[in-house]
């Protein structure tokens, strides 16, 4: 594998910028040569070139000789077994959204989304107090009526307060989905058709570690747990340990039933076809079932794990 790759670098490079003098070469691109005329393109060139190691033989190691400099000025981070260019991707990501993030106002009135995001995010990451940090935190939350946890609401409160309110007003007011998502998609049966899908929701950690945590003593669901349940403690005043404990597995558990409920593979659609032609069909198959442009939502019913269709 080592000799592989070592031999794509050694004649990507060689094809590209084959002397020392290279870099002042691509400078002077030749009109002739419809190669290579892009910055990115010249910067990999340039990158590949400097990967040779000229003071190797590569008779006697070829892969050190393509490779060692590119190793050396390519580490791999501590936090990963491996690195690559969709790495390095990921982590200019992360730069980029952290620069958008830091430039969010952070005005308390007429708050926008955005504003929202940003004041959220500067509440977890400025360096001010705990006390602070916290207040900033409870003020977004209240935006949404979030004033505790919100099944824990007393009877004497507003319906405002109730989870299923205020469930609506982040969905709407944040853009935020939980529980289920809701999405315009293609139509299974029809690829020319629209229907708005309800989708089961992700799971922290996957939904099999979650479903099958207790049978697989699967360490990442239990630090899953104790997140919860930190997480509770952190908005919790003046409730024992034990209420914690109580909410943080109510919490956690309805996530394990429904993860359970929905850990099954969906069997094909009643189609009468079997699995190998249901694979091999092409589209025009199902344009013959005679499809209308209404939305489908796709639901499934636990009892028989089947999936059933509605029209809206």
């Amino acid at each position: 594998m080592k000799f592989r790759t070592a031999t794509y670098i050694f004649l990507a490079s060689a094809l590209i910028l084959p002397t020392e003098g290279a870099e002042k070469e691509m400078a002077k691109l030749n009109e002739r040569d419809n190669v290579c005329h892009t910055a990115d393109c010249v910067k990999v060139g340039i990158e590949l070139s400097r990967s040779i190691n000229r003071t190797i033989n590569p008779c006697t190691d070829f892969y050190d000789y393509v490779c060692k400099n590119w190793e050396a000025s390519n580490p791999i981070p501590s936090y990963v077994p491996s690195y690559g260019q969709l790495g390095r991707v990921i982590d200019q990501l992360a730069v980029d959204i952290k620069g958008i993030l830091d430039g969010l106002s952070s005005k308390e009135e007429d708050q926008t989304l955005e504003d929202k995001i940003g004041q959220a995010y500067k509440s977890c990451m400025q360096n001010g107090s705990k006390i602070e940090q916290m207040s900033q935190l409870i003020n977004a939350l209240k935006k949404f009526d979030i004033y505790e946890w919100p099944l824990e609401k007393p009877t004497n409160e507003s319906n405002l307060t109730h989870w299923t309110n205020i469930y609506r007003k982040i969905r709407i007011g944040a853009d935020m989905e939980f529980i289920f998502t809701l999405n315009v998609d293609t139509y299974f049966y029809n690829s020319t058709a629209r229907a708005i899908t309800l989708k089961y929701p992700s799971f922290v950690p996957s939904q099999i570690q979650i479903a099958r945590y207790k049978k697989e003593n699967d360490t990442a669901a239990f630090a899953y747990y104790e997140f919860i349940r930190k997480t509770v403690s952190l908005f919790s005043n003046n409730i024992s340990n034990e209420r914690v404990n109580t909410i943080a597995e109510g919490i956690f558990n309805f996530e394990v039933e429904l993860a359970k409920i929905l850990d099954f593979n969906l069997e094909v659609p009643g189609l009468n076809i079997s699995i190998y032609d249901y694979y091999n069909y092409s589209y025009d198959y199902y344009d013959s079932q005679d499809p209308t442009d209404d939305a489908v939502i796709e639901s499934v019913d636990v009892t028989t794990k089947k999936t059933r269709g509605s029209r809206a």
